[in-house]
């Protein structure tokens, strides 16, 4: 039978037309859904994951996206884990000498160790495209500071970079000139502490810095 809709309204027919696009666009849908539930299914009588049989067109990097928890989960149920120390043995020479100057700051300062810096400054919604605030925040999001200070509120006021044995190569010092000019647009200082340094030296040091961002904070 030829459909013929020159007798119908022309409200009718919009209607129809709309109605028939949505009848076919569930029917599509319902088709895919079941030839991916048939996949899963050959997939789970030949012993797989459900889930990881891949789609018609899926590249080999697709299968082993580890964006995917159910992959990530599969990747660590096929390993061992064991603890490590946060801190190396010179930078555990160094934080308890940092613990109790901050403690002499006061004011409710905390010390943190290992902190990703992605989590302590972010780019400015006032400046730039969204593109270039999410590439200049994956510029730092991976990077981590060795030390830092934050203040009562949980904002960051000190950054802290220890630069130990075997700290110097291109790739450290490439990675130190990100970070520091990241936390220089955010206004936060940074104290190098050098492999051989005094406690003295380091405490007047970190006591002078906190005390000046106190003191720009009160305006005093």
């Amino acid at each position: 039978m030829i459909w013929d809709e020159g007798w119908l309204p022309a409200s009718w027919t919009a209607d129809l037309a709309d109605h028939l696009n949505a009848i076919a666009l569930i029917v599509a849908t319902c088709l895919l859904a079941a030839a991916f539930g048939a996949r899963m299914f050959r997939g789970r009588r030949r012993g797989r994951r459900p889930g990881w049989t891949a789609l018609p067109g899926a590249t080999l990097q697709d299968i082993h996206d580890l964006r995917d928890p159910l992959r990530q989960m599969d990747a660590i149920a096929q390993s061992a884990f064991e603890c490590v120390p946060l801190l190396n043995r010179e930078e555990a020479r160094l934080l308890p000498i940092l613990e109790a100057a901050v403690r002499e700051v006061g004011d409710g300062h905390r010390l943190m160790a290992q902190t990703s810096l992605g989590e302590l400054i972010r780019p400015s919604p006032n400046l730039g495209t969204t593109e270039t605030r999410r590439r200049a925040f994956a510029s730092i999001n991976s990077k981590r500071l060795d030390f830092a200070v934050i203040n009562r509120y949980g904002y960051l006021v000190l950054a802290i970079e220890y630069h130990g044995s075997g700290h110097y190569h291109k790739q450290s010092f490439i990675r130190d000139a990100v970070k520091r000019e990241a936390l220089r647009k955010a206004g936060v200082p940074t104290l190098e502490v050098p492999e051989r340094f005094k406690p003295a030296d380091l405490r007047a040091d970190l006591l002078g810095i906190l005390g000046k961002a106190e003191l720009a904070r009160s305006g005093t």
